[in-house]
């Protein structure tokens, strides 16, 4: 019941001025992604495979992972990807290795062979990668927020040190943010955490992507929602994607042929002789007698003895001249 209430959710948000269809949904325990499209663009949408790898505990449960739709817009290979990587503050490494095996272990079977997660040409990713704020104490981090300042905080953000350093996300790109950190706040508030642990604020939840063609239009979080202790974000992009005009492909196809089998004619091996017959005298016992056959290479390339068996007897002696096979020069 609750895959149908969020994806009616969903449904009930989506631009009104368009008819939209469901392209796929994915889910492993609390990680569900759904893919809508236009109902126009459904005809040109192959491939649709989807995957999910569990990261959580033995690294194989659900309670963290990613899950993946994969497909094919045309020409332009796309993944969506949502994940929700390792908890605490102090774990950074074990997200980066929960990223790792992700990418290593997502694997879309609608193709031949299976394509991995980092062949498509576009890839988006997103959800509660959980990447905190590291050496600033929460009250100073929250004075900042107070001013608008983010600046300061974001020079301390986990996902921002580790993707400058190589460990994960290599290649992709995020907006910038000028939003309120997305964590921690009391459920049913714009209140920071006020438990015990006192959490400072941090930007657990993200949006990045990677691949060429795409312009980030809009990043932004949104602060009216207040059911959870993480506040929501979203991302709009101007994705263009390649579609290949069948007319033209077909008339280089065809050009791309003729000229195939051209080179081919061309590098044909060709020989000629200047007789189909040889005839000998009258042969005595112990007594060589011999006859010369020219073989003259006419072709484009050059000619080499292949004799896999003589078709002669024994005490026949065929000699090659190896050099009247080569071209001249």
């Amino acid at each position: 019941m609750k895959i149908l209430s969020h994806r009616q959710v969903i449904v009930d948000s989506l631009h009104p001025g368009g008819v939209y269809t469901q392209v796929a949904l994915v889910r492993l325990v609390g990680i569900m992604l759904l893919v809508y499209a236009l109902e126009t663009h459904m005809p040109f949408i192959e491939n649709i495979s989807t995957d999910t790898v569990g990261t959580g505990i033995m690294g194989k449960l659900g309670n963290k992972g990613g899950v993946a739709v994969s497909c094919c817009i045309h020409n332009t290979s796309v993944c969506f990807v949502n994940a929700h990587l390792a908890a605490h503050c102090e774990e950074f490494e074990r997200r980066n290795q929960d990223y790792a095996d992700i990418c290593a272990r997502l694997s879309f079977t609608k193709y031949v062979p299976p394509k991995n997660f980092k062949d498509h040409d576009q890839i988006y990713w997103l959800g509660d990668l959980n990447y905190r704020i590291t050496d600033m104490d929460a009250a100073v981090a929250k004075q900042y927020i107070s001013e608008g300042n983010y600046n300061p905080i974001l020079a301390l953000d986990q996902l921002g040190q580790q993707r400058k350093v190589g460990r994960v996300f290599q290649g992709f790109q995020e907006a910038e943010i000028d939003f309120k950190p997305t964590y921690k706040y009391d459920p049913g508030t714009d209140n920071w955490d006020s438990s015990e642990k006192c959490r400072a604020p941090a930007w657990c939840d993200r949006v990045l992507w990677k691949g060429d063609m795409i312009k980030s239009i809009s990043y932004k979080s949104y602060s009216e929602l207040k059911i959870s202790d993480h506040k929501p974000v979203s991302a709009s992009f101007d994705s263009q994607i390649r579609i290949i005009d069948m007319v033209k492909y077909r008339k280089i196809h065809e050009e791309v042929m003729k000229k195939l089998d051209k080179l081919e004619n061309e590098f044909l091996p060709q020989v000629m002789v200047d007789t189909t017959d040889i005839i000998f005298d009258v042969l005595k016992f112990l007594e060589p007698s011999s006859k010369e056959l020219i073989i003259a290479n006419t072709g484009q390339v050059l000619m080499r003895e292949a004799v896999l068996a003589p078709l002669w007897k024994h005490w026949f002696i065929f000699q090659f001249q190896l050099e009247k096979f080569l071209l001249d020069g």
